[in-house]
């Protein structure tokens, strides 16, 4: 996964969550996000207008995700 990726921890409530953000990417096929949650996280995908974009999301493992996509889709892409 090449671009910016930011790493941001958000303080609050009982502790701190963690929180990923890939702000733009473009891809036709699969994308591999590597991440150091160590635990499955939830994986938002959003096109350009902020809508929720249909894909295949799996977990190959505790710190990466696969995400499969049936055409050409930019976007951003949020773990939590």
């Amino acid at each position: 996964m090449s671009g910016t990726v930011k790493h941001i921890n958000l303080y609050g409530g009982t502790g701190a969550e963690k929180y990923q953000e890939i702000p733009f990417f473009q891809v036709d096929g699969t994308l591999t996000v590597d991440h150091d949650f160590e635990r499955y996280p939830q994986v938002m995908v959003l096109d350009q207008n902020l809508s929720e974009v249909s894909c295949e999301i799996r977990h190959e493992s505790l710190s990466r995700v696969l995400i499969t996509f049936s055409k050409t889709t930019s976007g951003k892409i949020i773990l939590t």
